[in-house]
């Protein structure tokens, strides 16, 4: 279970491999390093991306909205 899986999947644009993810137990709000000295979780990359699908997926899986990254984001 590792939270870059989920980020990679939304990278990716892979909404089913979000819902294989979170399945298997990963949480959805989990904050992941993006290698910039900050952390993010899923939603906020899908909504950087303006990923629609992959917004939706993700609230429907569980993911919160106000969820804040690291820096307060």
């Amino acid at each position: 279970k590792s939270p870059r899986a989920l980020l990679w999947a939304c990278a990716h644009n892979a909404p089913i491999c979000c819902s294989i993810i979170v399945s298997a137990g990963l949480d959805p709000n989990v904050l992941v390093n993006n290698g910039h000295d900050s952390a993010i979780t899923p939603l906020c990359l899908a909504a950087y991306q303006n990923n629609l699908v992959l917004i939706k997926k993700l609230v429907t899986l569980g993911a919160r909205v106000n969820v804040p990254a690291i820096t307060g984001e």
